[in-house]
């Protein structure tokens, strides 16, 4: 059973973490490594109920924990593999050999890579990638005589960050190791580093100087954290940054021990180790995502040319409990040509472009029906003569068309919304969650697929953006093409914040007669948060997502007609009364709507 070691009153202010543990710490568990024993330990978030997960292994070097994979990978330099198993430690598997100082390890769990460091030889070292299920693999970076150690991933700029203790400094690259650069010199020993990417800070351990220090990721505003005298051999550092905290591994002290991110209030974690050179957290999963609450809330991005792709284009999304336009570019009707994403399935709905160079004009394909709360995958893709949309992966409809006619050059790329025709006005709110969009010059999918969690950065990517990349009221491109834009109302939100209500309904006429395709507004604050359509199949179907049910709601039933002289009537109408929500399951509504007299 392991205990707590001596700790020097004159440096530390000691704390049991149980008592002073921040309720915002995403973190669960500790998985930390121990050379001297070989093996791979745990303790709860607290530091107690220690245990052996993994043993009979050589000197496991730095360990990655992907949660919702299930898995832990790590580093062994007497063996010289990358091994991963489950965290229980079951289902233990080698993914490379071979290797030849391997250090520090590092998941891109999105698109499920490993990244890890090799010594190598004295003439080389080494950045590797490789699949999770050890196929695949590539070196990303190479160079001659060096020690790369810890590393560290960007999500949002997707760049890799490592200490490198020959160099005596921090190096960077992108994933594909590209655009090197170095970003902090004139260290002793660096060894551990961890990102704070919301705060776009970096963190890192100096065995040689006995300190832990910060930085902007630029290496500007370098800081001294915690100073000599704390410190003896600070290794492997982790952050928890909604709590405040990080928490480092000292290996001479055969300690872990925590602080604020500021570097104050020191407190021991766990004692007694031995030669424990790795650390890394299971945290609770918070997905996060854009929130659109229907009524204002929308992104302003610049204006795309999709017209000019000449390959085609992909237009994908990941978005939850969504309700109306999910993206559009210019105003469908009018003079000019539009492109759009909507769940709704009117004339200008679904998922499609206008085009003036064939009939019908509008080109569309609709979004068939929306599982609630489950992230969706929305992919509309254009090879050059086949527009199809991809909802999780799976065709939904193709259709032969001509590409989107020309695009006028001063209109925005409206995310959850439709432009009218002035550049600063918005209408046809859509309302939901929205956490990733990426714009592709090329087609991207052709047969069904698997979706992926997040997206490759690459030469094809015209626009990327995600909730990582909210900066203040900056919705931040992290493509190459520095498209960044406007965030209006809009906000980063965690999932459990929102607490959506799904309406089934259907809309009838007097006698029950179910009326298709007829429009249905989701009403609140006196005006409309968002519009859909009823159902072709002869039943007058509508789904609805309330996002905010803690607001007032009605809903309207009503069809459109256009005159000849350009202006909009309806022929009927139905209206409910105020909804009031339960704490159960779905709400059943009916419309009936009456017939209009003109007279």
């Amino acid at each position: 059973m392991m205990f707590i070691g001596k700790i020097s009153l004159a440096f530390l202010s000691v704390a049991f973490l149980g008592k002073c543990l921040s309720a915002q710490s995403t973190i669960e568990a500790f998985y930390f490594t121990d050379t001297a024993t070989g093996t791979i330990q745990r303790s709860n978030a607290e530091g107690k109920d220690i245990q052996t997960v993994l043993d009979g292994l050589g000197d496991p070097e730095q360990i990655a924990i992907d949660s919702e994979a299930n898995k832990i990978f790590w580093v062994d330099s007497v063996t010289d593999t990358l091994e991963c198993a489950d965290l229980e430690g079951g289902n233990r598997r080698v993914l490379v050999r071979g290797l030849k100082t391997p250090r520090g390890v590092v998941l891109d769990s999105g698109s499920q890579q490993v990244y890890l460091t090799d010594f190598g030889s004295k003439a080389k070292q080494t950045i590797t990638k490789v699949a999770y299920d050890g196929t695949a693999r590539s070196e990303v970076y190479t160079a001659g005589a060096g020690s790369t150690l810890c590393i560290a991933l960007d999500n949002r700029d997707r760049r890799l960050y490592w200490t490198d203790n020959r160099a005596k400094g921090i190096l960077s690259c992108r994933l594909d190791g590209s655009d090197l650069r170095t970003i902090i010199s004139g260290l002793r020993e660096p060894y551990g580093i961890a990102l704070d990417e919301q705060n776009r800070k970096l963190y890192w351990t100096d065995r040689g100087s006995k300190q832990i220090l910060r930085s902007d990721l630029d290496g500007s505003n370098r800081e001294v954290l915690i100073e000599e005298g704390v410190l003896t051999e600070p290794k492997a550092i982790v952050l928890d940054v909604p709590a405040n905290q990080f928490y480092w591994i000292d290996e001479t002290k055969g300690s872990i021990y925590r602080s604020t991110l500021e570097g104050k209030e020191i407190s021991l974690v766990v004692g007694g180790l031995k030669e424990s050179p790795g650390l890394a957290a299971l945290r609770r999963t918070q997905e996060k995502g854009i929130f659109f609450d229907g009524f204002d809330d929308f992104v302003r991005l610049p204006m795309i040319n999709f017209n000019e792709f000449q390959e085609g284009f992909t237009i994908e999304v990941w978005c939850q409990n969504w309700g109306g336009y999910i993206l559009s570019q210019g105003s469908a009707g009018e003079p000019e040509n539009s492109i759009w994403m909507s769940t709704a399935a009117g004339l200008w709905d679904g998922c499609g472009w206008e085009s003036n160079q064939e009939t019908p004009e509008n080109l569309a394909i609709v979004i068939p029906d929306i599982m609630p709360n489950q992230w969706m995958h929305v992919a509309l893709v254009y090879d050059g003569r086949t527009q199809a949309l991809f909802v999780d992966g799976k065709v939904v409809g193709k259709v032969e068309c001509a590409p989107p006619g020309t695009l006028t050059s001063d209109r925005p790329l409206v995310l959850g919304a439709e432009p009218r025709s002035s550049n600063k006005e918005q209408w046809g709110y859509g309302s939901g969650l929205l956490r990733a969009v990426r714009i592709s010059t090329k087609p991207r999918y052709t047969d069904n697929f698997e979706p992926q969690k997040s997206w490759e950065n690459d030469e094809a990517t015209e626009l990327l953006v995600t909730s990582d990349g909210v900066n203040g009221n900056t919705v931040v491109d992290q493509s190459q093409h520095n498209r960044s834009g406007e965030l209006a109302g809009a906000r980063v939100v965690s999932r459990d914040e929102i607490k959506t209500k799904v309406i089934e309904g259907r809309v009838v006429r007097a006698d029950g007669q179910p009326v298709d395709k007829a429009f249905v507004s989701l009403v609140g604050q006196r005006k409309m948060a968002y519009e859909t359509r009823t159902s072709t199949d002869g039943a007058g179907r509508f789904r609805v997502f309330v996002n905010d049910p803690s607001a007032s709601y009605s809903l309207r039933a009503f069809d459109r007609t256009q005159a000849a002289n350009g202006r909009w009537s309806s022929s009927f109408v139905g209206r409910t009364d105020t909804l009031k929500f339960s704490d159960e399951g779905t709400m059943e509504v009916v419309i009936t709507v009456e017939d209009i007299d003109r007279n």
